[in-house]
């Protein structure tokens, strides 16, 4: 969804510290979700925690994403910032069917475009643009169950190298 014009003037206000040269496009704003591979692999994307929004914006051939609070919103211009947004415009079409929501698996590290259907006989899908796991590959598209399969099958192999969780979001 577009984001409000507070949201939108705090973006400009801190891409002006970035220097001259930056501009803002239009401001799509996402809600963000936390999910630990645990919970993911034991219950499915029904227990991702809302964790607050991101931002993005799209000016001319510039990509800029946004973190945190609008006040203190943190910045990225870089290839995470790029690979979002060129999964952003292959579906960014307004539709009451989805929502699109970003979801962090923060051990792995895994960052995603979430497309939720709030219908129960509609499939969710996941495509992530950050994955330092071998088991999802940046922009492919997962079903919810070919996602959590996937999850499950990281979560076994951590399991047999020792890995004990030491929190909420691990």
């Amino acid at each position: 969804m577009k984001a409000s014009e507070k949201v939108v003037g705090d973006f400009e206000k801190r891409l002006r510290l970035k220097g001259p040269g930056w501009q803002v496009g239009d401001v799509w704003e996402f809600k963000a979700y936390s999910l630990s591979l645990e919970s993911l692999a034991a219950g499915g994307l029904e227990r991702a925690r809302m964790a607050g929004s991101r931002y993005l914006s799209l000016a001319g051939d510039k990509v800029i994403m946004g973190s945190g609070p609008s006040e203190q919103m943190t910045l990225e211009l870089g290839p995470v910032a790029r690979m979002l947004a060129s999964i952003y415009r292959k579906i960014r079409q307004p539709s009451d069917d989805y929502e699109l929501r970003i979801l962090t698996l923060p051990v792995l590290p895994l960052e995603a475009l979430w497309i939720f259907t709030p219908s129960p006989v509609s499939t969710d899908l996941i495509v992530p643009y950050l994955s330092l796991s071998e088991h999802f590959r940046v922009s492919e598209v997962y079903s919810d169950t070919d996602f959590v399969d996937a999850a499950k099958l990281a979560h076994r192999e951590r399991a047999k190298m020792g890995y004990v969780p030491t929190g909420p979001d691990e």
